[in-house]
């Protein structure tokens, strides 16, 4: 699987630590934290081993996933 998309709240601590792993393990190429309690968009790509590799985060604008063509998200679009 490329992309997992996870909306997080209230508690982002489980699904950055734990269910990242998890996810890591499982194949998951890219994911993207989704946390609407902070109003950001977690990146992360999964490229080397089972680490998770080029995190970036996002509060603005649009995030496109770097494996998946034409996903995308507008944030302003969100009800945060």
């Amino acid at each position: 699987m490329l992309l997992v998309i996870e909306v997080v709240d209230p508690s982002p601590e489980r699904d950055t630590g734990a269910k990242r792993a998890i996810y890591s393990e499982a194949g998951i190429d890219e994911l993207w934290v989704v946390d609407l309690g902070a109003r950001r968009v977690e990146v992360s790509q999964r490229l080397v081993g089972t680490d998770y590799l080029g995190e970036a985060e996002h509060s603005e604008d649009m995030v496109f996933s770097g494996l998946v063509p034409f996903v995308r998200m507008e944030l302003a679009e969100l009800e945060w």
